[in-house]
């Protein structure tokens, strides 16, 4: 007996010493214990869930859910209220300035309104309506009285205008601003009717036929720097006058020559003049060239109301009150 009992507890003590220590996985028992307690965490959500009443339970528990999410956001203290309520003031004030004072009314004639660009369309915007051009423009007189005489140089860079208040007003359209005013206003004839107007080639010169007999010559500038010779009345026959003795009606420059030009008159002539014969000393033109008389069907004399030459110089037109 002694021995059998011997014989067991040597084998007893083989199988002790033959046992291992156990061996733990702390990865899997981590999981196992994340799992129980979103376990217990669903079964605690669904307790409250039958309490609160239903779907809508879960709903409440769902917005306080991303409510709070969007609260844990924000890093730092809360922000005060005061703070909160300026903030808000400020994004919804879009005018900048001081208060208007109480009992203040806008005038509605100043209020801009608010278009809708949603349903702007580029094709239907027509260029001559975006680009400052137009087809006429009102240009600006210094009186109120009629236009009588008007010419543009060949260039058409500028122009001058005679009026009925014997003025005679320059422009340029390079010197002329949004007021469409002259740059200069001169009164060549004194109390003098301004009948005619009349640029040479080269813009240099003026001609300025008005209701005296006398012719002016003004430069670029609207200097007097000539004139015609004024002719004797009391003659009968006007062609033994230096010069033209009525009203002038019209003035023209040769289309070829510089300093030929064409005048004609209430005294039944047209005259033919040329810079050439200017003198320094008597600061005019002491005589014409040629001399035209104008005539009626019976001979009579017929008053010559405008001249003008033809394009190669070599006629001369003329228009009479017959």
């Amino acid at each position: 007996m002694e021995q059998s009992s011997k014989n067991k507890n040597t084998c007893s003590e083989n199988t002790n010493s033959q046992k291992k220590a156990r061996q733990f996985d702390f990865d899997l028992l981590f999981a196992q214990t994340i799992e129980s307690k979103q376990t217990e965490q669903e079964s605690a959500d669904f307790s409250r869930i039958s309490l609160q009443g239903g779907v809508d339970g879960i709903i409440k528990i769902d917005r306080n859910v991303e409510g709070n999410k969007q609260e844990d956001d924000f890093v730092g203290p809360p922000i005060p209220e005061n703070l909160k309520n300026s903030k808000q003031d400020d994004e919804d004030e879009e005018v900048v300035g001081p208060p208007l004072p109480s009992g203040f009314i806008l005038d509605k004639n100043v209020l801009i309104e608010n278009t809708d660009d949603a349903g702007f369309d580029e094709d239907e915007i027509n260029v001559s309506s975006v680009i400052p051009a137009s087809y006429e423009v009102s240009v600006k007189t210094d009186t109120t009285k009629a236009i009588t005489a008007l010419a543009f140089d060949l260039q058409g860079a500028k122009f001058a205008i005679g009026t009925y208040s014997y003025s005679v007003s320059f422009y340029e359209f390079q010197r002329m601003d949004s007021s469409m005013s002259s740059f200069r206003q001169i009164y060549p004839c004194e109390s003098h009717v301004i009948n005619d107007l009349a640029f040479s080639n080269n813009a240099e010169n003026l001609l300025v036929g008005s209701s005296s007999p006398i012719l002016r010559l003004l430069d670029r500038q609207g200097s007097q720097w000539a004139e015609t010779v004024r002719g004797d009345q009391y003659l009968v026959d006007p062609a033994n006058t230096k010069g033209h003795t009525a009203a002038i009606n019209s003035v023209c420059w040769h289309p070829l020559s510089k300093n030929e030009f064409l005048t004609c008159a209430d005294d039944g002539t047209l005259r033919i003049w040329d810079i050439n014969d200017y003198k320094d000393v008597t600061k005019c033109i002491n005589t014409q060239r040629k001399l035209i008389k104008t005539k009626n069907s019976t001979g009579k004399r017929a008053l010559a109301t405008t001249c003008c030459y033809s394009r190669d110089g070599k006629l001369i037109a003329a228009g009479c009150d017959d």
